[in-house]
């Protein structure tokens, strides 16, 4: 079975009306059928493309960190797509920011907060879930774990009590830690960043905010994450990012965008934050403090 939010089929990049851009700042390396395509094109295409790559530790370097990408343009349009098509592009480029959670028979798949387009249809979007019969049978165990997820989301989405404190009901737990979030604030600014100012964005006093997106914003962590994490982590991390994110100077999107940036596609940083999370037993009290 494939699991998608309901607007997965309709996400297109929008290019260079976007205000970021996915091809700087990354380490991107090529897929190894993709360099081998690279290595094979003939005549100028081959020898414009190849010119433009460069070797590192882990085989064919298509942009290195803080760098742009040098098929990029001024206008942020990817001169290969011009020159070449949409096929020509390696895996990541053509993926990103879509990711995939498998677990035996199930996939769920979805776009990641990175991406500011993608950032606006789940803060934005009427949020709803599609179950695509893909062929394969789903186990008692998977059914089980799927709509025990899909019951932690729509908890999160709609019932009585304000979203922390349906979010610190599913936690559990009462005990209070009140240096919690100057701990979270401190291990958030060591953390490894592309932007050198973004630790600088979280405000030195923990944010109680009151805002209808958040609770998009939860499910989108708990649909991301709750198979990679597990149930408890995974809602620990939920809770955590939301209380960062709203922490945040700025409009909510764009925090909830570059947050992502930042934090979730730098596995080293997820490790960290979910490490802290393991032996944190005081998040449902915060977040049923702060997120009204």
């Amino acid at each position: 079975m494939t699991v998608k939010p309901n607007f997965f089929d309709s996400f297109k990049c929008i290019a260079s009306e976007c205000n970021d851009t996915c091809c700087a700042g990354w380490e991107i390396y090529v897929d190894a059928d993709t360099a081998d395509y690279y290595a094979e094109l003939d005549g100028d295409d081959g020898e414009y493309v190849r010119g433009n790559l460069s070797v590192g530790e882990d085989g064919m370097l298509l942009c290195r960190e803080g760098a742009r990408c040098p098929f990029l343009r001024e206008d942020n349009l990817c001169e290969l797509i011009i020159k070449l098509g949409e096929d020509s592009l390696c895996d990541i480029c053509r993926e990103h920011p879509r990711f995939y959670v498998t677990d035996e028979n199930l996939c769920e798949v979805g776009v990641g907060l990175c991406c500011p387009e993608a950032a606006r249809l789940w803060l934005d979007t009427p949020l709803g879930f599609l179950f695509e019969d893909d062929g394969y049978v789903l186990t008692d165990t998977e059914k089980r774990k799927l709509e025990r997820q899909m019951f932690i989301i729509d908890r999160l989405m709609s019932g009585d009590g304000t979203l922390g404190e349906r979010l610190s009901e599913l936690l559990g737990g009462d005990t209070s830690d009140s240096e919690l979030y100057n701990r979270l604030r401190a291990l958030y600014s060591s953390l490894e960043v592309l932007d050198k100012n973004f630790p600088s964005r979280f405000s030195v006093n923990p944010v109680s905010v009151s805002d209808v997106r958040l609770k998009n914003l939860a499910a989108y962590f708990v649909f991301r994450y709750y198979f990679e994490l597990g149930e408890e982590l995974c809602l620990k991390f939920t809770a955590v990012s939301l209380i960062m994110i709203a922490s945040m100077d700025g409009e909510l999107t764009l925090s909830a965008k570059d947050y992502s940036k930042e934090i979730e596609y730098d596995t080293d940083n997820v490790e960290r934050i979910c490490d802290f999370l393991e032996s944190c037993d005081s998040i449902g009290v915060l977040v049923k403090k702060l997120l009204q």
